[in-house]
């Protein structure tokens, strides 16, 4: 149900890679939680096409996003934080 979006070809483009880069991030909320590594593969894997893992990759934004604003430390908005609250969140 719903509507397409090209949330697929969106996450292999170049401009995505700020998100990714947050992602990875060693300070990042999921840090604690998953195997940056396997992270990195998952992405790798998507953007060469060698496999689809938008909604994987959709989930993990969504979770890296919720755990910093709700969950993160006081003090200044991470970027990818910022990016989301400014509507700039694929942008270069």
């Amino acid at each position: 149900m719903g509507f397409p979006t090209t949330l697929r070809q969106w996450l292999r483009e170049a401009r995505a890679g700020r998100l990714f880069a947050d992602l990875r991030s060693r300070d990042g909320f999921l840090a604690d939680y998953l195997d940056l590594a396997q992270v990195d593969g998952l992405i790798e894997r998507h953007r060469s096409g060698f496999e689809d893992a938008t909604d994987r990759i959709w989930r993990l934004l969504n979770l890296q996003i919720w755990g910093q604003m709700f969950l993160g430390a006081a003090g200044e908005p991470s970027r990818l934080e910022a990016s989301v609250r400014t509507g700039n969140a694929l942008e270069t």
